[in-house]
């Protein structure tokens, strides 16, 4: 803000300036809602009236029963079948054939062909285990569930994290998986086993993601403080 001083005979001066100073102010609103209807106008001349009456848009695929809202997602391709996974924050599991969508119009709609209600709370992480043919969930409920694709049950239970479990990954190399959360620590499992096979400690506040890089023999994990810790899995 800039301040003005002088003697009396500059008060008509200051008057002037101080008034273009606040029209200024008073024309920005003004200069923005012109601005946001000419983009809003843009934006409709792409879009069209609807994805339907476009003639280049792109397939859509509706999941038309995905009541609860979708937290995690993923993407699985078996034999010649492409699987799709969601997470929700009713505590299931729901899985889509894709394969199976015509896109025979712009529009499809797709339904669940399979739904697990393996948790309590939110699932916050999902991974495909191809050799064990097998989705596992981690959850805010502190679980980690095995479920059997082909046979439709949670058939472990995996125990050991006292808080909310936010990320979890698969290896198929070592046949082992790996959570993080709120407990600050990484735990490593064996699927068959239903309590940790080791525990990573060293991350001072929560834990966000943990990915493995199975090519070098590390686990990747990173915390909310922005610190990432490159793990040796052979020690």
């Amino acid at each position: 803000m800039r301040v003005f001083k002088g003697k009396k005979e500059d008060d008509g001066r200051r008057e002037k300036i101080t008034r273009k100073v606040f029209s200024g102010f008073d024309e920005a609103p003004d200069m923005i809602e012109i601005k946001r209807r000419k983009l809003m106008q843009r934006i409709k001349q792409e879009v069209g009236p609807g994805f339907q009456k476009k003639p280049d848009t792109e397939p859509v695929v509706v999941l038309e029963d995905l009541i609860d809202a979708p937290m995690c997602i993923a993407n699985h391709w078996h034999d010649t079948k492409e699987q799709l996974f969601i997470g929700t924050d009713s505590g299931c599991v729901q899985m889509y054939d894709v394969s199976t969508v015509k896109f025979n119009t712009q529009l499809a709609k797709l339904k669940h062909s399979r739904k697990w209600p393996v948790h309590t709370e939110w699932v916050t992480g999902l991974a495909i285990a191809d050799k064990l043919g097998s989705v596992i969930s981690c959850s805010l409920d502190k679980t980690i569930k095995i479920v059997n694709i082909e046979h439709s049950i949670a058939h472990r239970t995996l125990l050991g994290h006292k808080k909310s479990v936010f990320c979890l990954d698969w290896s198929d190399r070592y046949k082992m998986i790996a959570s993080c959360g709120m407990d600050k620590d990484v735990l490593l499992w064996n699927p068959l086993i239903n309590k940790p096979l080791a525990i990573l400690t060293g991350h001072q506040s929560a834990l966000l993601k943990v990915t493995f890089n199975s090519r070098d023999s590390q686990i990747i994990s990173l915390d909310q403080d922005k610190i990432i810790k490159v793990w040796d899995i052979r020690t």
